[in-house]
């Protein structure tokens, strides 16, 4: 048996299969769309309720009933995007908050996470901003305590200053 004769094989066996399989489902886009407008009224919903806003208080911002905001939470139909858009600035969220997976909750507490990070580097900076103004003026620590009323002591807990 030579190349040929397995090469030839090979591609019968394949054509086999692909005969035997069946036709792929056509993709269904009404069923998308519903399970996205869902998904959206889920985000729209947790976004309103960690803003703290009502559902009169986005209807009156985009001049539409309260029903119609109960429609968008509940996936029955979907706001428009200039709708999207004054909604996300109204509850403190990105656009793309939208269409994501993740509610606000979930996101605002990973940030929470950050804050003890975001603090830290925040007071190391405030520290060195204060110690380059106090050696450009040529003060020193004495000096600084005596006009600002704060014990020279804190310098032994400030690594900046």
């Amino acid at each position: 048996m030579d190349f040929k004769d397995i090469a030839a094989k090979m591609k019968e066996k394949k054509a086999q299969e692909q005969a035997n399989m069946p036709a792929p489902k056509p993709y269904d886009f009404a069923e998308a769309y519903r399970l996205r407008a869902k998904m959206m009224g889920v985000l729209l919903r947790d976004a309103r309720m960690s803003a703290a806003r009502t559902v009169e208080d986005c209807a009156r911002l985009l001049h539409v009933s309260s029903e119609q905001i109960e429609s968008w939470e509940f996936g029955d139909d979907s706001p428009s995007l200039p709708q999207l858009e004054l909604l996300a600035y109204y509850l403190d969220v990105p656009v793309s908050h939208f269409w994501g997976m993740q509610t606000a909750k979930i996101s605002r507490a990973g940030s929470e996470a950050i804050q003890p990070e975001y603090i830290s580097l925040r007071n190391r900076m405030v520290g060195a901003l204060l110690r380059q103004a106090r050696e450009e003026l040529s003060l020193s620590f004495a000096d600084v305590s005596e006009k600002t009323g704060i014990e020279a002591i804190l310098r032994s807990r400030c690594r900046f200053y």
